[in-house]
């Protein structure tokens, strides 16, 4: 029976058991846990001879030994981050390219602004071109209009003369040259005068003009319609008014009464236009 033997501890100074690893009492380290292994003999694996804890090799037969010791050493993987180098001649070309590209955004962005603008222009010019036509249009028919005033005014006198005024003494100094007792002769006299044919020929010229004119206000801008519709009735008015001067027809009471109405829509569709029509752009 083995028999405990007292120590005092190192740490303290009470006494505990000389085979208590550490102190009950303070918890001081008594006995190293690694001592036993670390005094325990190491043998060779090859031959059984004992060696050094620290013998690389073992001296009687050289086998090599490995050092319990020893830590094994953490391997570690170092990455090399390798630097590229560019040559002049490289980054001159990357320069250019970079460059180029630039040109192309900038070539590109500046034609489509070129096509915008050129759009807008466009779009003024056609509107412009369309208020030149629509003030055409207005002038020429108040040329016409004019002229047929004159020539269906004398027909329309003399109508009157013809009619009431069965002596030439009565009738007027302007018109007595064309006197007849029969108004269709009296007025026959004086549409076969030069001087009213030729008015008569520039009335229908005139009419061609305002329909050529007119055939060029197809399909108005938005902007334009109000003014294009408003031309469209005073040109009512004025084919009413120039045809009466062409070639008179009905009785004398029905030709004043279509010349007076034409004759007064005509001034009026006049003065609308001149406020519809706009200034160009």
């Amino acid at each position: 029976m083995a028999i405990m033997a007292l120590i005092k501890c190192p740490g303290c100074g009470e006494e505990v058991s000389d085979k208590a690893v550490s102190c009950v009492h303070c918890g001081y380290v008594l006995v190293d846990e690694n001592a036993e292994e670390k005094l325990a003999p190491h043998l060779c694996p090859d031959c059984g001879k004992e060696v050094d804890a620290e013998a690389v090799s073992c001296p009687a037969c050289g086998c090599p030994l490995e050092s319990s010791a020893a830590e094994p050493e953490e391997e570690v993987t170092k990455v090399e981050v390798a630097k590229v180098k560019v040559s002049a001649k490289a980054k001159k070309i990357a320069i250019g390219v970079g460059a180029g590209i630039l040109a192309l955004i900038l070539v590109a962005f500046g034609v489509n602004a070129a096509v915008q603008n050129q759009k807008e222009q466009d779009a003024v010019n056609t509107y412009n071109e369309y208020v030149d036509n629509l003030t055409l249009a207005r002038t020429e028919m108040l040329t016409g209009a004019a002229s047929a005033e004159s020539v269906a005014s004398t027909a329309g006198k003399i109508w009157h003369a013809a009619i009431w005024e069965k002596k030439q003494s009565n009738w007027d100094a302007d018109i007595k040259q064309y006197y007849a007792t029969d108004f269709n002769d009296a007025l026959a006299k004086y549409y076969a005068d030069s001087s009213v044919q030729s008015k008569v020929s520039s009335i229908k010229s005139n009419q061609s003009n305002v329909k050529d004119v007119l055939s060029k206000l197809q399909n108005p801008p938005d902007e334009l319609k109000s003014a294009c519709d408003s031309v469209n009735d005073m040109y009512d008015s004025y084919i009413s008014l120039t045809n009466l001067a062409v070639s008179p027809s009905g009785n004398y009471n029905s030709f004043i009464e279509k010349y007076n109405s034409a004759d007064s829509d005509f001034a009026t569709q006049y003065d609308k236009t001149g406020t519809v029509i706009p200034d160009k752009k």
